[in-house]
């Protein structure tokens, strides 16, 4: 799908009105406040549905948001029990007022590194490979040690946007005990 117009996506306002009903005056201005803590950006997007990214500085997860908006229904990977919860309503604020975080640079795409699934057929099996960024290095070792920058300095200065999923892979890497080497 593409930014139509001004920006705008076919079904958002609609999508955002029914948000925004959802809750109460006092929740909508958190959400709107809470905007100015996070960076929000679009990780992909395709006919009718966008995928957002939520990450709050300072935070060793982010959050990954879905907008379905031509069935104007919407996803998050956080366990709040609110519905909508603050990461959609924060997302939905963001993509229609315009205030997606760039991820155009050079150097925006070096600071901030997504993890990258490549499953590969080795010798007969499938084998799993975790990468930084699409075609970085493979990442060895603990996902948790990497965000916290306990391994080497060669990640200095560079964030890893990592999501609830990724630590549940991690948890299988290390239950499995297989690593990279």
């Amino acid at each position: 799908m593409t930014l139509v117009g001004n920006g705008v996506y076919p079904g958002l306002s609609q999508l955002f009105s029914e948000a925004r009903e959802c809750v109460e005056d006092k929740e909508w201005s958190e959400a709107a406040a809470f905007l100015r803590q996070v960076r929000v950006r679009i990780e992909r997007s395709v006919e009718g549905t966008v995928v957002l990214s939520v990450h709050q500085d300072g935070s060793a997860v982010s959050q990954r948001v879905v907008l379905y908006l031509d069935d104007q229904a919407w996803e998050s990977s956080c366990l709040c029990s609110d519905d909508p919860c603050k990461h959609v309503l924060v997302s939905l604020i963001a993509l229609k007022n315009n205030r997606l975080s760039e991820r155009e640079s050079r150097e925006d795409q070096s600071a901030s590194l997504r993890i990258v699934y490549r499953i590969i057929s080795e010798r007969g099996n499938f084998v799993v490979e975790r990468l930084l960024g699409e075609n970085g290095r493979i990442l060895a070792g603990r996902l948790s040690d990497m965000v916290a920058g306990s391994i080497s300095g060669r990640l200095k200065d560079q964030e890893i946007v990592a999501f609830p999923d990724d630590y549940d892979c991690d948890r299988f890497f290390v239950s499995t005990g297989r690593y990279a080497p």
